[in-house]
């Protein structure tokens, strides 16, 4: 017992030292940007994690760090505009909010470190030479979209094991979109599934899309991840429930507002990893040695509602491994 007391202080204490080496007196606070594609309040339970994850680890807004925020709001083509800003403050390091933000930080800086939160594939996206040694000022914490996208169609034929044909709904102006159509395809040939890609630019498209897969008599709906697609989720979800068709996402959010299931990372706890990466690169770690993380948890969220108004009976096995069933 007296062992365990004396570690127990000992950890308390390197924590009161850490605080204390980032308090000290006469030093500026550092400067952290967070530059966003989508609006402050779609990523709200994001960045909390984020804020979250530097105060576990001593940081003090207003004392230790101050964070400086840019939103696009939406509109992507304000984005190397709000990384420059960034760039001119300028800021010790830059957190970005996802693989569209990434991009023009890292055409605003090749020397200021960039800390990825959820990017789909960033060696493909050439932010980095490889996970394991990234060789540039961009490293973080990395989604693995592309794999994702085949296993959220395996969850909607296990849902509907009758569905032959599906909605696919990407932006070919976002980052990893392609790689993430070439990963859905991978499972839809193992699973026999023909998908019909529609491109999305506007919220016509969206509506186009969902009116050609009525009347081609599509069975199900897959939504890829990006920007504009989660700034459209209600919309999305909307349609798919005024036209009956089975729709999943890779967004938890998704399932909470309708959408009949969800598979994919938890982007809160990608936030918090983050922090680490923060602290890291504020005490010094080069960026271009710091090896880029990949999620190994993944959730599976079902919307019991949802499959009760398209009349689905939800597969028990399904249920069983879900992470939360919403009923």
């Amino acid at each position: 017992m007296r062992r365990r007391s004396l570690l127990l202080v000992a950890a308390v204490s390197l924590v009161g030292a850490a605080v204390q080496v980032r308090a000290q007196p006469g030093r500026r606070p550092y400067r952290v940007g967070f530059l966003g594609a989508l609006t402050e309040a779609a990523v709200a339970e994001r960045v909390k994690s984020l804020r979250d994850g530097l105060r576990d680890l001593g940081y003090v807004e207003g004392r230790d760090l101050v964070l400086e925020f840019r939103w696009a709001n939406g509109r992507m083509d304000l984005l190397p505009a709000l990384a420059t800003e960034l760039v001119r403050l300028p800021v010790d390091v830059i957190v970005t909010g996802g693989p569209a933000a990434t991009r023009p930080a890292r055409a605003a800086t090749a020397s200021i470190p960039i800390v990825m939160t959820m990017d789909n594939d960033p060696v493909a996206a050439g932010h980095a030479s490889s996970l394991a040694r990234p060789g540039g000022n961009v490293t973080g914490v990395s989604r693995m979209a592309p794999v994702l996208a085949g296993k959220q169609l395996e969850v909607l034929k296990e849902i509907v094991p009758s569905v032959a044909r599906v909605l696919v709904l990407g932006s070919n102006s976002e980052p990893g979109n392609a790689e993430q159509l070439e990963g859905a395809r991978g499972a839809a040939g193992t699973l026999g599934v023909a998908l019909d890609y529609h491109d999305v630019s506007s919220a016509q498209d969206i509506e186009t899309g969902f009116r050609v897969a009525v009347e081609r008599r599509t069975g199900g709906a897959l939504v890829l991840t990006s920007p504009r697609l989660v700034t459209e989720r209600a919309r999305i979800v909307a349609l798919a429930r005024r036209h009956r068709l089975p729709t999943v996402f890779a967004d938890r959010e998704a399932a909470r507002e309708g959408a009949l299931a969800t598979y994919g990372v938890n982007n809160a706890e990608l936030f918090r990893r983050a922090a680490g990466y923060v602290d890291r690169i504020l005490r010094g770690a080069s960026p271009a040695e710091m090896a880029i993380e990949q999620p190994t948890k993944f959730e599976l969220l079902v919307n019991a509602r949802a499959a009760d108004e398209l009349g689905i009976a939800l597969p028990q096995s399904l249920l069983l491994r879900a992470d939360e069933v919403i009923r």
